[in-house]
Formats: C-alpha cells, sequence, structure tokens
C-alpha cells in the first residue's frame, strides 16, 4: 500500500492466541528467540501465541495479522495467554525479523495495526502442522482497585494516593471474587459475543473520590441480556436501587434514627409538575444533568429544552422534592461523590454476602444480580447496608427473567 488514504480495516486476519500447535513442529523456532527465561507455564504460553500468529498468517492471502492492543479488549477476549506474555511474543517475533508492521497501516477501535509475517519464516514451516484450540483458562485479575487519570488531568496527582485505603478496597473485591471463584457463571456477552469471568475490580476516575464501582462483565449488557445470565446453572433476578444518586443525595438530611424510606422520587418530580408531555426518564436525564454540573441550572441543559414547560418551574420541582441538588454548608452533590457512595454501598453489601453467607453476586453499577434463592437475603442485605451508609432506606425494584 502507498500511505495511509489506502489503509483497509478488512485486510489482514485477527490473531485470537488461543491455538496450540500439537505436533512440536514450532518448538525450534521458539528456541531462537531471545527469551531467559524458560519456566514450563512460560514456554506453553509462548508456544500458544507463537502457533496463534502462525495459524493466522497461513490463514491470509497476504500473510496480513492483526490483535487487540486495547488491555480491556484483551481481557473480554478470555484468552488462556496473558497479555504481557503475548506482546512479549510479538515484540521478539519482530526483533528476530519475523514479524514487521505493514505500510500504510493505523491503529482502529483499540486494535493493532496491521503486521506482516516475513515469507522467511512461513517458507521454514512443516506442511503436517495440527492445531487445536486451548481450553481458555487464564489467571484472575491480580490488580483489583485501579486509578485512571482524568481526561483534562495531564498530571501525575492520581497516582498518589492513599495506599492504606486502596489495600481495604483490594481485600473486599478479592473476597468477592474468592467466592465467585467457586461458582459458574454463563451467559455474560461483550459485544454480541459470550465472555468469560476472570474477576471484579474497583475502577476510581482521577482520585479515589471520584468513582469506584466494579467492572468485570456484564456493564454494556442490556437489561433482558443481564436476565440471561446463569449462577451455578440457575437463573438471576436484579435487585435495583432505583433512583440511587438522588436518594443518595436525599440522606444527608436526615439521620438514621429516623428510619425515613425514600420513595420513587423522579415519580415525585413528575407529580409536583402536575402537566404532561415530560416522562420519568426525561425528569431523570435533566436531574442527573444538575448532579453532573454540582449546581442547579438557570435553563434547560442542551438537547433536553421543552418549550412547554419553563425550566424555572422544573428547577422549582426538582428543588422542592430534592432540596440537596442545591447544595449548603456540608450538603454535598457532585456527581462523583455521589458514584463512590453508591460504589461502597454495593461493594460491601457484595462483600459481606460473599465472607458470612457465601452467597455469589455480579453487579452492574447500582444493581446486584444472584440467583432467585439468595433474593431474600440480597434485598434485606442491600437495604440495610444503603440505610447504613446514606441514612434513609432506598426503593428497591426486584426484576426476574419472566419479566
Amino acid at each position: 500500500m502507498s500511505g495511509m488514504d489506502d489503509f483497509d480495516k478488512m485486510r489482514g486476519t485477527f490473531v485470537a492466541p488461543v491455538w496450540l500447535e500439537t505436533t512440536g513442529s514450532l518448538e525450534c523456532f521458539i528456541k531462537q528467540l531471545r527469551y531467559k527465561r524458560h519456566k514450563a507455564e512460560d514456554v506453553r504460553s509462548r508456544l500458544i501465541a507463537f502457533a496463534s500468529i502462525v495459524r493466522a498468517a497461513l490463514d491470509d492471502p497476504e500473510n496480513l495479522v492483526w490483535f487487540n492492543s486495547d488491555p480491556e479488549r484483551y481481557d473480554a477476549g478470555s484468552y488462556p495467554v496473558a497479555r504481557t506474555a503475548f506482546n512479549n511474543m510479538v515484540r521478539m517475533m519482530t526483533e528476530r525479523g519475523w514479524l514487521s508492521v505493514a505500510p500504510g497501516q493505523k491503529s482502529v477501535d483499540g486494535y493493532t495495526m496491521r503486521r506482516l509475517v516475513a515469507n522467511e519464516l512461513l517458507d521454514r514451516l512443516p506442511e503436517n502442522m495440527n492445531f487445536e484450540k486451548e481450553k481458555e483458562e487464564r489467571a484472575w485479575r491480580n490488580k483489583l482497585v485501579v486509578v485512571k487519570p482524568h481526561k483534562s488531568d495531564r498530571t501525575q496527582a492520581y497516582k498518589r494516593q492513599d495506599k492504606q485505603e486502596i489495600a481495604r478496597m483490594a481485600a473486599e473485591v478479592s473476597v468477592i471474587n474468592d467466592c465467585l471463584r467457586n461458582h459458574v457463571i454463563d451467559g455474560l456477552m461483550e459485544g454480541g459475543k459470550p465472555i468469560n469471568f476472570f474477576g471484579y475490580q474497583r475502577v476510581f476516575n482521577g482520585d479515589l473520590e471520584h468513582g469506584g464501582r466494579v467492572i468485570g462483565a456484564g456493564q454494556n449488557m442490556s437489561g433482558p441480556e443481564r436476565l440471561g445470565i446463569t449462577i451455578d446453572g440457575e437463573s438471576v433476578v436484579e435487585v435495583d436501587i432505583s433512583a440511587c444518586h438522588v436518594t443518595i443525595l436525599r440522606g444527608q438530611s436526615f439521620h438514621q434514627n429516623d428510619h425515613v424510606q425514600v420513595g420513587d422520587l423522579y415519580q415525585d418530580i413528575l407529580l409536583e409538575l402536575g402537566c404532561d408531555g415530560i416522562s420519568r426518564n426525561h425528569v431523570k436525564a435533566v436531574v442527573t444533568r444538575i448532579i453532573g454540573r454540582g449546581a442547579m441550572y438557570s435553563r434547560w441543559p442542551p438537547k433536553l429544552s421543552i418549550k412547554s414547560l419553563p425550566f424555572q418551574r422544573m428547577a422549582n420541582a426538582c428543588l422542592k422534592v430534592i432540596p440537596e441538588l442545591q447544595p449548603k454548608g456540608s450538603l454535598r452533590s457532585g456527581w462523583g461523590w455521589c458514584q463512590r457512595m453508591e460504589s461502597d454501598i454495593v461493594v460491601e453489601t457484595m462483600w459481606g454476602l460473599a465472607k458470612f453467607h457465601n452467597i455469589p453476586t455480579l453487579s452492574v453499577h447500582d444493581a446486584i444480580l444472584c440467583r432467585a434463592r439468595d433474593q431474600e437475603k440480597v434485598h434485606k442485605s442491600l437495604m440495610s447496608t444503603f440505610w447504613y451508609r446514606a441514612g434513609v432506606y432506598p426503593r428497591l425494584v426486584v426484576k426476574k427473567p419472566m419479566d
């Protein structure tokens, strides 16, 4: 290809590092690479990585191959070879001259530039090779707490976090993962394809005060898809915290001894407005923008305006139902604080269920998925944890597969 304008992302064969050559024909090639360690598990990973690259090249008319470059995409692939081991093989083959970047290429959507496997290598391969797909068993996540930088933050401040707090949170996630490791999770999907579950990690945005949700699998699945998940072959139910963030905000104005039960605050705003032409989802979208901004708007947020309804009327209804949207003194209303509170509540609930009851649970942000037989304990635990953390009882909605 002559240049970047000629780039065609349909060219090349994708390398899925799951193939092993069973006749031993490729072992002599691995020995020609400059590896210093030769442990049995390392050798096996190298054979899979090398065999998978070779197989993809043989399947492509131009010997062009490409593979995952983004860590999250690679993890979602459920490969038996760790990303570092696979990247080391790519580096070794490149240094040996067996792999090179094809001209006119670029990285696209988390995938690498097309690479060209050298004829020098392919011409030496025997003809009687046999490739078999390896069982996809990969180590579970070992980094249980991740702090990612803000998109606008170009400093390294996000790395300077409380190590003791990180260790405490990692220990909680470890208990959850250890429980799930002993159960069979099926039905997880990513991009329309089935994936395996390799444990949770808590992900923060910029610092430990923003985010903290557990990320592992299922976060991008639709509601009906999530209810197709099974744990040990049993269907799951979803226990969802209705209007989670605004309920957390509302809790700032009460004491635990008040034992206040909060209802559907978005529906309460609709009732306060007393008009047609606006839905609960629209109210939720407006309030979410307000929380993200950390203060009340003076006009309709972009793309959410309703001509027949003055925003001041909307603002008054929101503040009457949820006065904490206009923070005063010690009250807080930012998205980062709300999401950290939400994640603490969900993680603490999952940790308690795993540690004291050996109940496996999955999480999708402010919802917990569990086996139908565990629904009552999950409901009770989530309700009490929310009250302990936020000072009020939330409205919980249980969704079942037949729904």
